[in-house]
């Protein structure tokens, strides 16, 4: 059950765009994990974390007391995640190499995030039940996502509808 490699890269370009996506998706994505049960003093598991957006973000919101641990299995990512974290002085904050499908640890979270991983698991559900082991009794698993295959318009619009097909062909195609 091993990730496959992103299909957008690692590049500094696209480590950017992420950065720039994190930007636009900073207010909502706090309000889904305080909905969700994030709070100060939480052992946080981040899957996914790129360079880092969400496992910041989610530093801030555990405070001192918390702490926050952002897996990453690509090393250029983890590269930027780490410069970042230097030059911020997070100290509650760590970062791991490791794949967001097999990943175990012998001491559970009390939360597991992940934004915008799933929809490029082939396997998402397999890799959610997998992490219910990582979680303490009573942790919460909180996942920022989305099923770009039930997007639609009413009335339909041909266009969009199309874009939409476009979409969901290359994210089938990046997973094959």
């Amino acid at each position: 059950m091993s990730v496959q490699q992103y299909a957008l890269g690692s590049e500094d370009a696209e480590i950017g765009r992420l950065r720039t996506q994190a930007d636009n998706l900073a207010g909502p994505t706090e309000l889904l994990l305080q909905r969700g049960g994030i709070q100060p003093g939480m052992r946080v598991l981040d899957l996914g974390a790129a360079p880092g957006d969400v496992t910041f973000q989610v530093a801030g919101m555990v405070g001192p007391e918390g702490y926050v641990v952002g897996l990453e299995r690509d090393p250029a990512q983890i590269a930027a995640a780490e410069r970042r974290c230097a030059a911020m002085g997070a100290p509650n904050v760590e970062f791991r190499q490791g794949d967001a499908c097999t990943f175990a640890t012998d001491e559970p979270f009390d939360a597991i995030v992940c934004r915008l991983l799933l929809l490029h698991l082939p396997r998402a559900a397999e890799v959610v039940a997998h992490h219910l082991d990582n979680l303490r009794p009573g942790g919460v698993f909180v996942a920022v996502d989305y099923d770009s295959a039930t997007a639609r318009t009413l009335p339909e619009v041909a266009l969009y509808s199309q874009v939409v097909d476009w979409l969901n062909a290359g994210f089938r195609y990046a997973k094959a």
